[in-house]
């Protein structure tokens, strides 16, 4: 299995089943996370794999109830950092803009799939942590046109990806 800096969208989908998990045999709610702690996650190496990144998500459940995180309030970008801050791990705040691994580009467009299997650009510059432009021209510059993405993104079906909040879930990610 390719390490997850590879296949990013699998994280999301992680961070759910994760989450809801150790909610559970914790016997704490599930904590709710907004867009910018999803794209925060989103867009971490994750050098430590898997692993690394069930740490993180089980201290963030535990977290969650410290900081009154639940029904009504979710855990932002800022508190997510704090968290990860205190347990000596500095996250990314955004892929490097130059150069960007065509991979990344190509899961952020993965990661936004709509029910029409059209790709939320804005949605993906924001996992990336750039502006819409950006990708445009990253995009651009790989030679990554909307009609090379059709067949670079071949769409299999599934659903939306998560907008944010509890039980948001990316749903299937096409092959």
């Amino acid at each position: 299995v390719p390490a997850l800096r590879e296949r990013r969208e699998d994280v999301l989908p992680l961070v759910e089943l994760l989450a809801r998990r150790f909610a559970a045999d914790e016997r704490l709610p599930v904590p709710a996370f907004t867009e910018d702690a999803l794209a925060l996650l989103w867009r971490q190496p994750w050098e430590g794999n898997v692993r690394e990144l069930e740490n993180l998500v089980f201290k963030l459940v535990l977290f969650a109830r410290e900081v009154g995180a639940g029904p009504g309030r979710s855990l932002d970008a800022e508190a997510v950092v704090e968290l990860a801050r205190r347990n000596g791990v500095e996250l990314l705040r955004k892929l490097p803009a130059r150069h960007p691994a065509r991979r990344d580009l190509l899961a952020a467009l993965r990661a936004t799939r709509t029910r029409g299997g059209r790709s939320n650009k804005t949605r993906a510059s924001h996992l990336l942590g750039w502006d819409t432009d950006t990708l445009t021209a990253r995009l651009e510059e790989a030679g990554l046109g909307d009609a090379d993405l059709d067949s670079e993104l071949p769409w299999t079906g599934g659903v939306e990806a998560p907008r944010s909040g509890a039980g948001a879930s990316p749903g299937p990610t096409p092959e």
